[in-house]
């Protein structure tokens, strides 16, 4: 039995103690044409700002679905990233992501050098960002700094980590909520990404450096720790 068999055993099994389901791969639920993202908003299909959503040669694999600790359905996986240009250089991917069944603001907030992502230009956010609140601004100059540069959300540590997007403050301050932010910062390796579309949240970390081979990256523990989160975002008034 080859690695990447035996790991979806273990998985299998693992699942099956939780009353979870496991499948090999996610074909029935059509994932590539379940999202699509303004360009403004992060996600875990991006790559250096591009892309709207997840390629359709893209396979989730190893995927997990159940009830989180709050009652959410999810639905977990993982699929090799790699950022482009690196080629042979792949992480393992983990995404988890939970059904609302309501429509939710587009909303990010995305770790800071995450692997995809412009290390220059997330600086250059960071600093913009804090203009919005030492600038006077009007309504609708405030909504396009913060779609294009982020929301100053949070305590300076938070706003160091983490890049927060969305069409407006209200959004942002919704989905990086206190206790959101709380979990986050208490799950720093690997470190934990999210988003919103349709009726969708979710969550998203990688294993930096590890090859595809490694598909033990992709463990309960990690699960766990993203599901934690996903529970923590409540839904909007």
């Amino acid at each position: 039995m080859s690695r990447t068999s035996a790991h979806g055993s273990q998985l299998a099994a693992e699942a099956a103690k939780r009353g979870w389901q496991y499948s090999p791969a996610g074909d029935d639920l059509r994932l590539p044409g379940r999202w699509k993202w303004s360009l403004h908003i992060d996600h875990p299909f991006a790559v250096h700002g591009h892309f709207t959503g997840m390629d359709r040669r893209t396979q989730a694999r190893d995927v997990l679905s159940g009830t989180t600790a709050a009652g959410q359905q999810f639905w977990t996986f993982w699929y090799p990233y790699t950022a482009g240009h690196q080629h042979g250089t792949f992480v393992t991917r983990t995404v988890a992501f939970v059904w609302t069944a309501v429509p939710l603001p587009a909303a990010s907030a995305l770790r800071r050098g995450s692997m995809g992502t412009r290390a220059v230009m997330s600086a250059l956010n960071e600093l913009a960002a804090r203009g919005l609140d030492q600038v006077p601004l009007t309504d609708a100059q405030a909504r396009s700094f913060g779609r294009l540069y982020g929301w100053p959300i949070g305590s300076a540590e938070f706003r160091s980590l983490y890049l927060v997007r969305a069409d407006d403050r209200q959004a942002a301050e919704w989905l990086a909520g206190p206790t959101t932010q709380q979990r986050l910062l208490a799950h720093p390796a690997p470190p934990i990404s999210l988003t919103t579309n349709g009726a969708d949240i979710l969550a998203w970390s990688d294993y930096g450096g590890s090859h595809l081979s490694r598909v033990e990256d992709y463990d309960i523990s990690t699960i766990d720790a993203m599901l934690e989160v996903l529970d923590t975002v409540e839904l909007p008034p």
